[in-house]
């Protein structure tokens, strides 16, 4: 079985709605998956639909938590994330394919 944990990385914002400052118009992700021993990177970005005034949040009231939610709703509704689990098995099923791992940069701290 495929495990996944996803990491937000980057934000972007826009200013073509006027009535929503800082409105998230990107979000650009990497996701990890995982068999049980071996990992596999990829790294994506959705975009996010246009603001809705019942359900609005400024940038600054974002939480980690709901930017992975709709990164997550949004692979998930499009099929990406069982595209991304289903390569990924094909990976870990290859014996002579090579595994890459992402590492920490050696300049940065833990």
């Amino acid at each position: 079985m495929i495990t996944h944990t996803l990491t937000i990385t980057s934000i972007k914002t826009t200013n073509e709605y006027p009535d929503y400052t800082d409105c998230v118009k990107n979000i650009e992700w990497s996701m990890i998956l995982n068999n049980g021993t071996d990992n596999l990177t990829r790294i994506g970005g959705v975009n996010i639909s246009p603001p809705d005034s019942s359900d609005y949040t400024p940038l600054s009231d974002l939480t980690e938590k709901q930017v992975l939610e709709w990164v997550e709703n949004r692979i998930t509704k499009d099929g990406l994330l069982d595209t991304l689990k289903r390569d990924a098995q094909k990976i870990f099923d290859a014996k002579d394919e090579p595994i890459l791992s992402k590492v920490s940069l050696p300049w940065e701290e833990a």
